[in-house]
């Protein structure tokens, strides 16, 4: 079973978020690079509540594969990464 820290962290790359903020991390963590450090201090401990709580709540009628919740969790995380700007990867990957 994923602990609460990894499911968290995951939930927030889903929608196209920075890595959260760590706190208890282990001794060997690295600093967050510049170029990362913006968004990873943009996600704030709330906002990644807002989207598991939705994604995790009743709305999305437990998420099962093809039923209704699964098709809104879904369209919930597309529109998310739509207004971060992130487009779809090819075939390829690229």
């Amino acid at each position: 079973m994923l602990s609460k820290r990894l499911l968290l962290r995951s939930a927030a790359a889903a929608v196209g978020l920075a890595a959260l903020p760590v706190f208890g991390q282990y001794s060997g963590a690295t600093p967050v690079p510049d170029k990362y450090k913006a968004g990873f201090d943009s996600v704030t401990i709330e906002k990644a509540q807002d989207i598991l709580g939705y994604l995790a709540g009743p709305e999305c009628e437990g998420r099962g594969t093809g039923q209704p919740g699964y098709q809104k969790a879904a369209e919930y995380v597309a529109a998310r990464f739509k207004e971060l700007g992130l487009k779809p990867l090819d075939a390829e990957g690229d």
